[in-house]
């Protein structure tokens, strides 16, 4: 599990440090200050460096570019100084002291952002021209690292494989117990393929099942928090803007069952959100008395033309709360 994130010339951050992370890393904070951006670094240096291009294009994909527009803006976007030859550094630190660092330079003039991970030249990405694959292979989506955009709805070729996964390891009540959190009247989720389409579908007490998402959004987005947890463990889960879909009052359990799953599956969770009730709950789901190894809360504010953290344990983000201090 990593203790400590440093990301510098990334994005909007030119220097940020977070000196304490937990098993659960709850990130706030006003809109422009990086929240997406860091789960973005997150995702390159967490994932398989093996795969950078599909890592960089899934990041592309969840800010809603197409291919062109996202060959034309080059590879400067991803460095806070846009400029050929700016560099940005990403660094983990576990608690074994190990760590583990990716180094992104943009070679001058060349329309490509050379790797180096842990200290050895990785893969050479390009991102000018026409060449960026924009591939969505399911497979390429789990391992190591697994991020859940905000606004991305779970194409059912993916939910159907996170499904087949789960059902290999016998472990469907482990999503059914996630998801009556959200719809009491759940029995059974199943995998069918009417027309030879995957879907997974809902049994809800009514005459027959139901495609799980009309059964609603927050349904939808429970069983893939869920299904994401399993197929990723040992690993890290980036999910933006968590509460999206799920109304506040089924939050607080939800936050409880994904406490539970991470840390019986050693995922490391980082999580972003608007809202305040979103973090309300995470501290009754959770619960007041966790440890700082458990869950954290990070809040992002802007600084004149850098962004700075301040972290809240969960022992004290309670009494914060009740201060009124402003923590989204």
């Amino acid at each position: 599990m990593y203790t400590s994130l440093h990301i510098k010339g990334f994005r909007c951050f030119r220097d940020l440090k977070i000196d304490k992370l937990a098993r659960i890393n709850l990130i706030g904070g006003k809109n422009n200050t990086g929240k997406t951006a860091l789960l973005e670094a997150l995702h390159l240096a967490c994932g398989d460096a093996r795969e950078a291009v599909p890592l960089f294009c899934e990041l592309y994909v969840a800010r809603g570019l197409g291919i062109d527009l996202a060959a034309s803006l080059g590879p400067g976007v991803w460095f806070t100084d846009f400029g050929d030859g700016a560099s940005a550094d990403i660094a983990l630190r576990s608690g074994d002291g190990k760590g583990h660092a990716l180094r992104l330079h943009n070679r001058q003039g060349a329309g490509r952002i050379d790797l180096l991970v842990d200290g050895k030249p990785g893969e050479t990405v390009c991102l000018s021209g026409r060449t960026i694959p924009f591939s969505r292979e399911p497979e390429r989506l789990l391992g190591l690292c697994l991020m859940l955009p905000a606004r991305e709805h779970p194409r059912r070729e993916l939910m159907a494989d996170l499904f087949s996964k789960l059902q290999e390891d016998r472990q469907e009540q482990f999503l059914i117990g996630v998801l009556t959190h959200v719809e009491p009247r759940l029995t059974d989720v199943t995998l069918l393929a009417p027309g030879g389409l995957p879907l997974l579908y809902a049994d809800i007490g009514g005459p027959r099942r139901v495609p799980l998402p009309l059964v609603g959004e927050g349904m939808n987005r429970a069983a893939f928090l869920a299904m994401a947890l399993w197929n990723v463990r040992r690993g890290v889960l980036l999910v933006d803007e968590i509460e999206n879909g799920l109304h506040h009052s089924v939050m607080a359990k939800v936050w409880a069952a994904i406490a539970s799953a991470a840390k019986d599956l050693d995922v490391q969770v980082f999580a972003t959100t608007h809202s305040y009730e979103c973090v309300e709950a995470a501290v009754e789901g959770i619960g007041e008395g966790v440890g700082e190894e458990e869950f954290l809360y990070h809040r992002l504010d802007r600084v004149e033309d850098d962004i700075v953290c301040r972290t809240y344990a969960g022992s004290t983000l309670p009494t914060a709360l009740e201060m009124s201090l402003e923590v989204r």
